[in-house]
């Protein structure tokens, strides 16, 4: 087996608690300040996705739905969020970036999130000096579950897929990640979670604390 040179992180609920903390309280609050009403089960469908799967996926089921004016509601809350608040790192996140930095391996993020919040949360967090390059949501054609985001981080080293390991908590990036041909170690945080990503996994944990175990021998 190849020594292991290069880390992904997926960061919404992966390494910060986005998802619960932020997300999911703002997209719904676009949603009600429209006058719609909108499922737990729907709003919980939309992690991993970025905003063009996300558009889609909303007017497929609400084919009318104002799409512009729904980001522009969502990205204000974010912005004041991310401006006031500090999310809560993932348990595990500071220690296995850096038992990472102690053993060389460099440390990318593939996420979903456009990079100018991305960066935002990770810097508010403490998180974003543990990183040598993002690739965002606005880097990327397809969003997952495509695995171009995780081809193109990659690609950005010029590894071997054997050469590399993916971090995710959502099932559209869990899918991403195993159709990239790279091991994935899933950490399902989110209601949508099946069997076939689970046993397609290189290994499935509860948390990066967990992860790290596995990770010590690879490097």
């Amino acid at each position: 087996m190849s020594r292991l040179k290069l880390a992904i992180f997926d960061m919404d609920g992966t390494l910060l608690d986005t998802e619960h903390y932020m997300w999911f309280h703002t997209e719904k609050d676009g949603f009600v300040k429209l006058g719609y009403e909108v499922s737990e089960d729907f709003l919980n469908s939309f992690c991993g996705m970025n905003n063009k799967s996300i558009s889609e996926k909303i007017l497929k089921e609400y084919p009318n739905f104002p799409i512009d004016e729904y980001w522009k509601i969502v990205y204000a809350e974010n912005d004041v969020f991310l401006n006031n608040e500090k999310i809560p790192v993932m348990p595990g996140a500071f220690e296995i970036l850096d038992f990472f930095k102690e053993k060389g391996v460099i440390c990318s993020i593939a996420t979903s999130t456009p990079r100018k919040m991305a960066e935002l949360a990770l810097r508010n967090s403490n998180l974003l000096p543990y990183f040598d390059n993002i690739i965002s949501g606005d880097d990327i054609i397809k969003g997952k579950p495509n695995p171009e985001i995780y081809l193109k981080s990659l690609a950005y080293y010029g590894y071997d897929a054997s050469e590399a390991i993916i971090f995710e908590d959502a099932l559209a990036g869990a899918r991403a990640a195993i159709d990239s041909g790279i091991k994935l170690i899933y950490i399902p945080n989110t209601a949508y979670v099946r069997e076939k990503e689970k046993k397609e996994a290189y290994r499935v944990c509860n948390s990066l604390n967990e992860a790290i175990k596995i990770v010590k021998k690879l490097v």
